[in-house]
C-alpha cells in the first residue's frame, strides 16, 4: 500500500498541490488524471521521492518515505517517464540491467531476470543491444518499462508513460499494459491526460483540478455522480455521449 498524508507543495505564490490525502491499495492500478498543471505529476514526483513536500508524508507498506529511508525505497519503485528517461549512451539492455549491475547482482542472475523481463514486455532479443536512439518510441517505452520492472519491484509509478506515441503504438501498449498489471498485481499509480486511458488502464481514476483532487472513484461514479461541475465539464470535453456511456458500464 501507498499513503500520502496531507502532503503539499508550492513553489513561491503558486500552488502546485494542496494538502492532499490519498492511499493506493495494495495490487490495485490507479490512474492520476486532470487538465495540464493540475498537480497530477507533481503527486506522482512526491510519491516517488523526485519532489520534496513542503507538509505531509508519504507511506509504502507504513514506513515512511524519508531523506534516510529514500534510497532504499526508491530502489523498490519502479519509475517510468514520458519519454522513457533512457540513457544515449547506454544500450537497451545496459539500461535495463543497471541498477542491477550497480547494486553488484550477479551476472548470471541478471542475464536470467532479462529473458524474464524481455518476454513481459515483447522487446526482440535482437533489439536488446541497440542504442536508444536507435529504437522506435514505442521499443523505448518497452525498455524503460522492462527497466522498471527488472527488480521486481512492489510498486510501479508511471509519469504519461504512452503520452509521448503515436495512436496506433499506444493503443498497442495500451492493452498490454493492462495485461501487465492483472497478471503481476502490483500497486501501481499512473498519470495519463487522456479519461479512456485512465478508465482502460485504472480500476480507480483520480481527477485534480488546481492542485486538488476532486473526486475519486470506477469510470461509472464520475460518469454517473459527478462531485462537481468540473467533473461533468471534463468528461464532455473529453469524450462524446455515446463513449461516456461505454465508460458508465465500467
Amino acid at each position: 500500500m501507498i499513503e500520502a498524508e496531507r502532503i503539499a507543495k508550492s513553489y513561491g505564490s503558486r500552488v502546485a498541490l494542496a494538502a492532499t490525502s490519498i492511499r493506493f491499495e495494495s495490487g490495485t492500478t490507479t490512474a492520476l488524471i486532470g487538465p495540464s498543471g493540475c498537480g497530477k505529476s507533481t503527486l506522482l514526483r512526491i510519491l516517488v521521492g523526485l519532489v520534496t513536500p513542503d507538509d505531509g508524508r508519504v507511506l509504502y507498506d507504513g514506513a515512511p518515505l524519508t531523506e534516510a529511508t529514500s534510497q532504499s525505497l526508491r530502489r523498490r519503485i519502479g519509475f517510468v517517464l514520458q519519454d522513457g528517461g533512457l540513457f544515449p549512451h547506454l544500450s537497451a539492455r545496459r539500461n535495463v540491467t543497471l541498477l542491477a549491475d550497480v547494486l553488484g547482482q550477479p551476472a548470471a542472475r541478471s542475464a536470467a531476470r532479462l529473458e524474464e523481463v524481455a518476454d513481459l514486455v515483447r522487446i526482440p532479443r535482437a533489439r536488446l543491444d541497440a542504442a536508444p536512439g536507435d529504437l522506435s518510441g514505442g521499443e523505448r517505452q518497452r525498455v524503460s518499462i522492462a527497466r522498471a520492472l527488472f527488480m521486481d519491484p512492489p510498486w510501479m509509478l508511471l509519469d504519461e508513460p504512452l503520452g509521448a506515441l503515436d495512436p496506433i503504438t499506444r493503443r498497442g501498449l495500451q492493452d498490454e499494459l493492462r495485461q501487465l498489471f492483472g497478471r503481476l498485481k502490483k500497486t501501481v499509480v499512473v498519470v495519463t491526460h487522456d479519461l479512456g486511458e485512465a478508465a482502460f488502464l485504472g480500476s480507480r481514476v483520480v481527477l485534480m483540478q488546481d492542485g486538488r483532487i476532486v473526486q475519486a472513484g470506477a469510470p461509472r461514479e464520475l460518469v454517473e455522480h459527478p462531485a462537481t461541475p468540473f467533473v461533468t465539464e471534463f468528461l464532455a470535453a473529453q469524450r462524446t455521449p455515446s463513449e461516456l456511456e461505454e465508460l458508465s458500464a465500467r
